[in-house]
């Protein structure tokens, strides 16, 4: 049976889809009001009629508006028609400004804007945020330990009134609610714990002037990565011209289709349409986090394996630490093997391995149970704007040897 490699979402600040239902938007909200969406600059989020801005840090990606569309649940249409002009409070419509996340640790920020009515306005804050600890106390399954602050937090000229809850996957959030000129502005912060939250909360700062009056874009995907080959069979020999190399499968080992490829990740079958992977493809299936699967063999001998993937690496990423990931990925591998009843040890090397000409950094996971004793090698490269991951399976020094030398140069 192939080693499956089991990838791990994060699911983004869940409560959110459930409020927007629970609280409508009604047709009496006041006419003439308008609100900005906000807009990037580099890897700062700026909001003019928030008065804020958000840096982004080094291992966080912004999300697309096509996937913004899709958590608001108003279609990708409306709020590309939004883009970045100002839309009226007596649209009946909840709309998504900016979602980042942190690729690690799934740590994420949501700032939405939503038309009110007057009679909403006129409540307040802490009235909706009374409502809103309501409807989470119902949901006790999912949140609990739900409590509203006595105090708000000040942020770009406006009072924050915030709750903060647990979810029972383990995180936290704070969620921050602040009403004026018949908008309700929410930002939302999830992370692994409330201290993590605090220091989320410091990358927010009041507008600087430097950004006043400017209009700001969001890079395309279609002018700034180019494709990228995920390499073909042709028989037993497996060359993928992006990395330069060629792997030549013997005859005991069992080479993988593009079907049980896609299956190992639950990408498409569209992605395997060809050996490259364009830009309008990444577009298409809405979705720049997939892991592909290039490539996979198995020895039908021994558990000697081999599964090459490619990730893009996500927009907002600039100096991508491969070595933070590979340890994630390490531990992630630990996890599942010992929730299987193995005993297990991860070991990190400081040398890399060469592979047609690119330098790979590598770890280990290895296995033990009475009478079983294997190990995953875990090698990354980074090549232009994609991760490579490789796994390596064998039973011992000599048997890797014996994988490696099936590599050549192309």
């Amino acid at each position: 049976m192939r080693k499956k490699i089991i990838i791990c979402a994060i699911p983004l600040l869940l409560f959110l889809l459930i409020l927007p239902i629970y609280f409508g938007i009604t047709d009496n909200t006041p006419s003439g009001l308008f609100a900005s969406r906000g807009s990037w600059h580099g890897h700062i989020y700026v909001n003019e009629f928030i008065g804020i801005q958000f840096e982004m840090p080094p291992t966080w990606f912004k999300y697309t508006e096509e996937e913004l569309a899709s958590m608001s649940g108003i279609g990708a249409t409306m709020i590309a028609e939004q883009g970045d002009e100002h839309f009226p409070s007596n649209r009946p419509l909840l709309v998504n400004d900016m979602s980042a996340r942190d690729i690690f640790t799934g740590s994420s920020v949501l700032i939405t804007t939503e038309a009110i009515s007057p009679a909403d306005e006129r409540a307040g804050e802490m009235r909706f945020l009374r409502d809103s600890a309501k409807l989470l106390n119902e949901l006790s399954n999912t949140f609990h330990n739900v409590q509203i602050a006595k105090e708000p937090r000040y942020l770009g000229g406006s009072d924050w009134y915030y709750i903060t809850n647990e979810l029972f996957t383990g995180r936290v959030q704070m969620y921050l609610v602040s009403i004026n000129s018949g908008f309700n502005r929410r930002i939302t912060i999830s992370a692994d714990s409330f201290q993590e939250i605090e220091e989320i909360w410091e990358l927010f700062a009041k507008m600087d002037s430097q950004f006043e009056n400017t209009v700001g874009t969001i890079p395309t995907m279609e002018n700034s990565v180019p494709a990228v080959s995920r390499g073909v069979w042709e028989g037993r020999v497996y060359t993928n011209p992006t990395l330069g190399l060629r792997f030549t499968a013997p005859s005991h080992y069992h080479i993988f289709s593009d079907s049980d490829n896609a299956m190992v990740t639950g990408v498409p079958l569209s992605f395997f349409e060809g050996d490259l992977i364009s830009n309008e493809l990444w577009i298409k299936v809405n979705r720049i986090e997939y892991i592909i699967a290039c490539m996979g063999v198995q020895s039908d001998s021994t558990n000697a394996f081999v599964d090459l993937f490619v990730q893009r690496m996500p927009l907002g990423i600039r100096d991508f630490p491969i070595d933070r990931y590979l340890q994630m990925s390490l531990e992630s591998q630990r996890m599942i093997w010992e929730q299987s009843g193995f005993d297990t040890q991860v070991i990190t090397f400081s040398d890399m391995i060469e592979i047609s000409g690119h330098e790979w950094q590598f770890g280990r996971v290895t296995r033990s149970a009475p009478g079983i004793h294997t190990r995953t090698d875990v090698l990354m490269t980074v090549v232009g704007s994609n991760i490579w991951i490789m796994f390596i399976g064998s039973g011992n020094d000599l048997e890797l040897q014996e994988i490696l030398s099936m590599f050549s140069q192309y």
